[in-house]
C-alpha cells in the first residue's frame, strides 16, 4: 500500500479531540481559491454522518430499520472563508430531538483550531422508500437523544461578515431556473 502523507489526506477523524480534519482541494474552490459553500455543506454532512455512525445510528444500523437520515435545513455562518490547501476542522454534536426533528450543531475551526464558523441543522429519520417521517421512539436506543427543552449546547449566532474579514468576497444572488426545482417545488 502506498504511503499518503497526513497533510495530503482529504478527510481524517481525530478521536482524541473529537474532530474531523478536512483539507480543501482545488475542485472545492471558486476562481479566487475560496471554499464553495456547497463543498463546505458536503463536509458538514460527512462529519454528521460519521459522528452519528460513531454513536451507533449510522447508515448500516438505519438500513436494518429500512430508515435513513434526511437533512431538512442547514444554516452556516462564517467569519472567515477557507481557501485552497487550507486545513479545517469540524466538530459536531447532536443537540437532541423534539417530536421528529433532530437538531445538530457544528463548529468550524481553522488549522490553528480557532473558530471561523458555526452551523446548525435539522434532520429527520425517514422511511427509505417513501421518505415518510419515522418516530424516533421506534428505533431502539434513540430515546437518549430526546430533549425536553432547547439544548444548552445550541450555538450562538456569529457576528456578521464584515468588510474587514470579508476580503475580496462578493455577495452572490442566485435565481432558480426551472430545472433547479424538484417535483415538490423545492430548490435542488
Amino acid at each position: 500500500m502506498q504511503y499518503i502523507p497526513q497533510e495530503l489526506k482529504i478527510m481524517q477523524y481525530i478521536p482524541q479531540e473529537d474532530l474531523f480534519r478536512f483539507t480543501i482541494i482545488g475542485t472545492e474552490t471558486d476562481i479566487a481559491d475560496r471554499l464553495h459553500y456547497h463543498a463546505l455543506c458536503a463536509m458538514l454532512q460527512e462529519a454528521a454522518c460519521l459522528d452519528v455512525d460513531h454513536h451507533g445510528f449510522g447508515a448500516d444500523v438505519m438500513d436494518s430499520y429500512h430508515a435513513c437520515w434526511l437533512l431538512l435545513r442547514m444554516r452556516v455562518d462564517m467569519v472567515k472563508i477557507p481557501k485552497w490547501k487550507d486545513v479545517i476542522y469540524i466538530r459536531t454534536w447532536s443537540s437532541g430531538y423534539q417530536k421528529v426533528l433532530f437538531n445538530r450543531e457544528f463548529a468550524i475551526l481553522d488549522e490553528n483550531k480557532e473558530e471561523i464558523g458555526r452551523a446548525t441543522s435539522v434532520w429527520i429519520i425517514a422511511q427509505q422508500g417513501d421518505h415518510r417521517p419515522v418516530r424516533p421512539s421506534t428505533i431502539p436506543g434513540m430515546d437518549v437523544y430526546a430533549s425536553k427543552e432547547p439544548s444548552e449546547q445550541k450555538i450562538d449566532k456569529l457576528f456578521p461578515l464584515t468588510e474587514e474579514n470579508r476580503g475580496d468576497a462578493h455577495t452572490l444572488t442566485r435565481y432558480a431556473d426551472y430545472s433547479d426545482i424538484d417535483r415538490n417545488m423545492r430548490l435542488e
